[in-house]
């Protein structure tokens, strides 16, 4: 089933004929045109991409027939309003969690003179659409985790041979995915020994050789296609067995979980039981405390996307989603492990996108 399809049904819930798209990511998501100034206006037959006459010939050439491409002429308001009135639009949405107070303003006074037009609230219509991948989508993130991997393999090499700071470490990681792909897909997070106890850690520049851990949190945008992976590296080889004793027994522990929270996923399965699938199994261990934040998110367009795999979480699992699954423990001050894989929901379970088997 094609977008425009699958739009038919959402805007009949949402009582809408069209929907003003704001968020960049839904914009890319519907017509594929990324990185260019201007506006998407999604119709149920079809999409419209107002811009300036910058982009306008080379955007007629290579987009998708789908994708009307509307010149601005003057201000867009104006350009939106005499489309509006030209389509007979009457129910106009737009995506209330992204559109500012003042932008509303200028909507409703650019709509006043257009007698029967509606403006409507709408929450994440496309962000809804987008949490089920369609066959060419999982194959695009294929490929993205496929480099992925090849940068983690480039990573180890790096860290076993090289005396790099997790800063130096972060700069060649993010070059390797420049000369691959579109670059990274968030800044990658590099943290060695008692910086892998931080979650979101900056990589320090002044952090020279790891002693016993290295945890690496990285991903790739490829073709508009985004990845997200974490591995820790144990530095076994040269740490005495009786000081990596713990480590190595809280790097069991978070593998267990996550391949506990992966064997739990099948369609229909509510977020908040896989969630609490890992969380207990940590929680048992005597380390639920020190793991902080939600169990996974969706990947797709953007790195963090619908759905949440959290306790909060109220949705259901379905069939051809792609999320993360990445349980920790952080010991503050000591040393933290995170286990990041990717899943695809198939019909009969999850299959994890990179099996090559998180312990290294």
């Amino acid at each position: 089933m094609n977008v425009l399809k699958r739009l038919r049904g959402s805007f009949k819930k949402a009582e809408i004929d069209a929907l003003l798209v704001s968020e960049p990511a839904n914009s890319t998501y519907l017509s594929g045109i990324r990185e260019v100034d201007g506006y998407l206006l999604a119709q149920t037959e079809h999409l419209t991409f107002f811009t300036d006459g910058r982009f306008t010939t080379e955007l007629k050439r290579t987009v998708s027939s789908r994708v009307r491409i509307e010149e601005i002429k003057g201000d867009f308001l104006s350009t939106l309003r005499a489309y509006v009135r030209k389509e007979q639009i009457r129910r106009l949405g737009f995506e209330a969690k992204k559109v500012s107070v003042a932008t509303f303003k200028k909507l409703q006074a650019a709509f006043l003179s257009c007698p029967g037009v509606v403006l409507l609230e709408t929450e994440d219509i496309i962000e809804r659409l987008r949490q089920v991948k369609s066959p060419a989508e999982v194959a695009l993130i294929r490929s993205a985790v496929s480099l992925t991997q090849e940068c983690l393999g480039y990573a180890q090499d790096l860290l076993a041979s090289h005396e790099f700071s997790e800063h130096s470490l972060a700069i060649e990681i993010d070059r390797f995915f420049r000369l691959k792909a579109e670059g990274s897909s968030f800044s990658c997070i590099v943290a060695f020994d008692e910086y892998s106890a931080e979650p979101h850690h900056k990589p320090a520049k002044d952090k020279k050789i790891w002693k016993k851990v290295a945890l690496i949190d990285l991903g790739v945008q490829y073709r508009n296609y985004c990845s997200d992976l974490t591995r820790v590296f144990l530095k076994d080889r040269i740490t005495p067995v009786r000081r990596s004793f713990e480590l190595k027994k809280i790097y069991d522990i978070v593998k267990k979980a996550k391949d506990l929270a992966i064997k739990k996923i099948a369609v229909g399965t509510n977020f908040s039981e896989i969630d609490r699938t890992a969380r207990a199994y940590i929680e048992s261990k005597g380390y639920g405390r020190y793991f902080s934040h939600s169990l996974g998110h969706g990947v797709g367009i953007q790195v963090h996307e619908l759905p949440s795999v959290s306790s909060k979480s109220d949705g259901i699992v379905q069939e051809n989603m792609v999320f993360t699954i990445e349980p920790a423990i952080y010991l503050p001050g000591r040393f933290g492990v995170r286990l990041e894989d990717m899943v695809w929901v198939r019909n009969n379970g999850a299959e994890v996108i990179n099996p090559d088997n998180a312990a290294k």
